[in-house]
C-alpha cells in the first residue's frame, strides 16, 4: 500500500474494519469484537479517519458531540 502512494495501515485498523458494525454508534462496541480497550479501538478509528479510509458521521439525532 505504501509503495502505491497509499497510507499503510495498522494490524489493529485491519483488525477494525473486520469489526465494525453500521450499527455501532460508539468505539466500545467495536474495541469488544476485537478484545482490545476502548482506547486502543478510538486510536485505530482515528488513524483511519485522518488517512480517509473511514468517516465519522454523528450519530441520527445526537447533538454533534456536545
Amino acid at each position: 500500500m505504501e509503495a502505491s502512494g497509499g497510507t499503510p495501515v495498522s494490524p489493529a485498523q485491519v483488525q477494525l474494519f473486520s469489526v465494525l458494525d453500521p450499527e455501532s454508534a460508539t468505539v466500545s462496541e467495536p474495541a469488544r469484537r476485537m478484545g482490545v480497550t476502548r482506547q486502543t479501538a478510538h486510536q485505530a478509528a482515528y488513524g483511519l479517519i485522518a488517512a480517509g479510509q473511514l468517516e465519522q458521521v454523528p450519530e441520527p439525532g445526537s447533538l454533534g458531540g456536545a
